[in-house]
């Protein structure tokens, strides 16, 4: 019995969104007399949503079936419970 076929994956992510400060209309950007826009600062790391889990990879020719277990983190908390996932697809 081989397990040639059947992977696993280890996964982190994370990010934020922001609103573009208050600013001129940008449809003429070579208008030497509009302001840069800046983004709003992130504060402190409650600003960050990410997810960190695990998976199984079973390879079935050109396609791979994926199972995933997903914990939501956000500010600064793990979630107590996973969000499950499944996908078929090609490997990239």
């Amino acid at each position: 019995m081989t397990f040639r076929h059947i992977g696993g994956a280890f996964f982190a992510d994370m990010g934020a969104t922001f609103e573009l400060a208050d600013s001129p209309d940008l449809s003429d950007p070579v208008d030497p007399t509009t302001p840069p826009v800046e983004p709003n600062r992130l504060n402190s790391l409650d600003d960050f949503v990410g997810g960190v889990g695990f998976g199984t990879r079973v390879h079935l020719g050109i396609f791979i079936l994926r199972m995933d277990a997903a914990w939501r983190v956000a500010n600064q908390r793990i979630a107590n419970r996973p969000r499950y996932y499944w996908s078929i697809g090609a490997g990239f």
